[in-house]
């Protein structure tokens, strides 16, 4: 028989997991698109580096899955 405590950490780790998976997959979309469109250039006009931008995006990109997870 399984703890009730078990079937809680089985969805919280379900649920970051798909949170995880959110955020890679916007991260690898934002890339892929950065490769792909011409205008689409990972350089803000005063001069931030792609790292500093990637990097922003990727944050920004693992709050929103996590408000969705949590939603």
């Amino acid at each position: 028989m399984r703890s009730v405590g078990a079937g809680r950490w089985r969805r919280v780790a379900s649920q970051v997991g798909r949170s995880v998976t959110v955020w890679a997959v916007s991260t690898l979309t934002m890339l892929v698109l950065a490769g792909i469109l011409p205008d689409f250039r990972l350089q803000s006009p005063d001069g931030d580096s792609a790292t500093d931008i990637a990097m922003t995006a990727a944050v920004g990109a693992g709050a929103f899955g996590l408000l969705s997870a949590l939603v």
